[in-house]
């Protein structure tokens, strides 16, 4: 793996667990350093790949000691993402908030392809599936 997107593959693979049902909301995930341990990483690329979890709503963090996974909206949006674009979370601006709907404090995912305007989602209401 290259080092860089250490954090984006482990992020995909909990993500596939997530989505597929094979973690669920009903029970918190391990401590972020036994996570590391087990996907042979650092403890730093592990909180990466968290935070990118954690900006697409699917999982919630209480003061590092506590992640659950959030109980999946049924109505959420499945978003094609080719490989190689680029992805980041982040807060919703307030002309984003009020454009998608947005509560403050919601999280945004920006798709970024090419040299072009990146699309903005509202993170807690897609799901992103990378094509390889």
């Amino acid at each position: 793996m290259v080092p860089e997107r250490t954090y984006w593959r482990i992020a995909e693979m909990l993500r596939d667990q997530i989505l597929s049902g094979r973690l669920t909301a009903a029970h918190p995930l391990p401590s972020e350093r036994y996570l590391a341990g087990q996907y042979e990483t650092t403890g730093s690329t592990m909180r990466r790949a968290l935070d990118v979890l954690e900006g697409e709503g699917l999982i919630t963090r209480a003061g590092g000691a506590l992640t659950r996974i959030r109980a999946l909206p049924t109505n959420r949006e499945t978003v094609e993402v080719p490989h190689g674009a680029r992805v980041r979370t982040r807060r919703a601006t307030s002309g984003e908030r009020s454009r998608l709907g947005l509560a403050a404090g919601e999280w945004v995912i920006e798709v970024a392809i090419g040299r072009g305007r990146p699309e903005i989602y509202g993170a807690e209401r897609v799901t992103l599936h990378i094509r390889r």
